[in-house]
């Protein structure tokens, strides 16, 4: 729909082959799974609705980047997203999904600890969820960060797993992801949990 020409890489390899390939005749070849993928077509409309929506959101992009800031290097207002509430974005010096896994397993391998990098989260402002979100770190300050619900914590790491998850990245923490979809489940259910 938008003029690309599209390779999809499904061997672990393909990403290690492109990455020595910068043009193809033509064509510049791009990985869309990095931060600096820059769509062509994207217009003066858009780049100022992206300006005014990064305004919007800047408390929740705030929040988030202070919540998160261990493990994600920024936080993003994304025009790719449509269906997902947020995605992980390789930073431009960092590794891919498919090239995490490949050094994870080498790390396994070989003894050596595994260092997962920090990348950017890309939110999508159009989803309720993150819509919602932003909301709730808007109302009144009850603590100092502005926060009126202890749950919006949990809720900011929860979508950081799954989009890790999503994306195809490794939970770094399956513990302290499983220990929040718990704690969310007990908030839902009206449960009180440990």
């Amino acid at each position: 729909a938008s003029g690309y020409e599209v390779i999809l890489g499904d061997d672990p390899l393909d990403e290690n082959v492109f990455s020595n390939f910068k043009q193809y005749k033509e064509y510049r070849i791009i990985n869309v799974a990095r931060n600096d993928f820059k769509d062509p077509t994207k217009s003066d409309d858009t780049r100022r609705e992206v300006k005014s929506l990064t305004k919007s959101f800047q408390p929740l992009i705030d929040y988030m980047g202070q919540e998160l800031k261990d493990v994600i290097k920024d936080v993003k207002v994304s025009t790719r997203l449509v269906n997902h509430p947020a995605v992980i974005i390789a930073d431009m010096m960092n590794d891919t999904p498919n090239r995490e896994r490949i050094d994870l397993g080498s790390a396994m391998k070989s003894s050596i600890n595994f260092h997962q990098e920090r990348n950017i989260l890309e939110i999508n402002p159009h989803h309720p969820m993150i819509q919602e979100l932003n909301r709730r770190v808007q109302v009144p300050k009850i603590n100092n960060l502005g926060i009126a619900d202890e749950d919006s914590a949990r809720l900011v790491k929860t979508i950081y797993h799954a989009a890790l998850i999503h994306t195809g990245f490794v939970v770094k923490d399956p513990l302290d992801f499983s220990k929040n979809v718990f704690g969310l489940i007990n908030t839902a259910l009206g449960v009180r949990g440990d």
